[in-house]
């Protein structure tokens, strides 16, 4: 006849769980937002792959690459053949990214190609991170160009002031 005899349910407080994945997601998008408008250009690579896994929308600008273009590139792949040290890129960028191990740092100076082919002098903090059992390598990359120029100028006018002294004596 329809009538409701009986009703079973289960009542669960949730609030926790609740609060727990909204301060998850709050902590997850703070993190992105750092990550996206830092300052540098930032690259992570699978320490396995040595591809990059993940960057910010500065590592784009920086090489003039899109998405798609920077995924699974590594750091030799995104400069000239040899470094300014006369060092092969390929061998010292396995040295820098594959000797990080557990939670490392270290910094470097390096020099890149953008899409272009031209050269960018940069500095590079490279620390070392376990993500979910992987050894993951975050690189923040700072374009020198200004710098290197400067540096250059003032060797230049101090060679000058030198041999301007040396012709007075």
């Amino acid at each position: 006849d329809g009538e409701l005899v009986q009703l079973h349910g289960l009542v669960r407080d949730i609030t926790r769980e609740k609060s727990a994945y909204r301060a998850l997601m709050e902590s997850e998008q703070t993190f992105r937002q750092f990550f996206e408008n830092a300052y540098e250009a930032i690259v992570v690579i699978d320490q396995a792959t040595c591809g990059i896994t993940d960057y910010n929308r500065n590592a784009l600008a920086l090489f003039k690459l899109s998405g798609a273009e920077i995924l699974n590139r590594t750091i030799a792949s995104l400069s000239p053949a040899m470094q300014p040290t006369g060092e092969q890129s390929e061998q010292k960028a396995a040295e820098l990214t594959g000797s990080v191990t557990g939670i490392q740092h270290s910094f470097a100076e390096w020099m890149f190609e953008d899409k272009s082919g031209n050269c960018i002098p940069c500095e590079l903090r490279i620390t070392g991170m376990v993500i979910n059992g992987k050894q993951l390598v975050r690189i923040s990359i700072v374009d020198i160009t200004d710098r290197k120029t400067s540096e250059q100028k003032l060797k230049a006018q101090q060679k000058f002031y030198s041999s301007l002294m040396e012709n007075i004596n």
